[in-house]
């Protein structure tokens, strides 16, 4: 979600130098929408659609070892292209740039 959002930001950062205020409000709009439904996803997906019903019924597992070894590099990961995007972002430059050259030309 960390990695989403930085995305979606970076797009409506630079859809705000176009100056129209229709296309910030629905960018800014795609943005909270997606939100909204990186939460749903995220509570259908871990928790199951019934939750609510069913949660005295409901046995979880703990997670092995392994599952958590994994889940914490993804965790990382995730966090540190939050944080700091530019590490990505900077190795696609140069590669923009020249397809978008070509395309002017």
């Amino acid at each position: 979600m960390t990695a989403g959002f930085i995305s979606e930001f970076l797009v409506l950062l630079g859809s705000a130098q176009l100056e129209s205020f229709i296309i910030i409000f629905i960018g800014a709009l795609g943005v909270f929408t997606n939100g909204v439904y990186c939460i749903w996803l995220f509570n259908r997906l871990c928790m199951g659609p019934n939750l609510l019903i069913n949660s005295s019924k409901m046995g979880y597992n703990d997670l092995e070892r392994r599952e958590i070894f994994i889940l914490s590099i993804f965790c990382i990961i995730i966090c540190l292209l939050g944080i700091f995007p530019n590490c990505i972002l900077l190795s696609f430059e140069s590669i923009i740039f020249q397809l978008l050259w070509q395309r002017l030309i």
